[in-house]
């Protein structure tokens, strides 16, 4: 969102450098960095698919909700 305020493309190489940088800073030095982590991101959908994780938001809330359900013992909620 910054670069897109201040007028700046994503771009697949704009991207691969900021998310090898985003996993060595994640990991520490205490694990090597293969340079090919950069391209991981095109491999998750959760990126660039739009309305794509909002599935598990909604899976979520209804296995919480049928959860409370079943363990309030409330047989009209059954």
């Amino acid at each position: 969102h910054e670069q897109n305020s201040k007028g700046v493309p994503l771009t697949a190489k704009s991207i691969s450098e900021y998310y090898l940088e985003l996993n060595k800073k994640y990991y520490g030095s205490d694990v090597v960095s293969d340079p090919e982590i950069a391209l991981e991101w095109a491999r998750i959908p959760h990126f660039y698919y739009n309305f794509y994780v909002y599935q598990y938001a909604t899976g979520f809330a209804a296995a919480t909700t049928l959860a409370e359900n079943i363990l309030s013992g409330d047989e009209n909620k059954l």
